[in-house]
């Protein structure tokens, strides 16, 4: 599959954005829960934002 745009919408603690970014998409997420976001920047550090 060639490198895609992904918009993951919801993407909760980024498991899936995360697998996605690593096969060579460019991904876009967005996560509206302060905590949740929180966990994903502890489990993934600066690429989050």
């Amino acid at each position: 599959m060639p490198p895609a745009h992904v918009l993951d919408v919801g993407f909760g603690i980024g498991r899936d954005a995360a697998a996605l970014a690593d096969m060579g998409h460019t991904v876009v997420a967005v996560e509206p829960t302060h905590e949740v976001l929180a966990v994903a920047q502890n489990l993934y550090g600066s690429s989050v934002e």
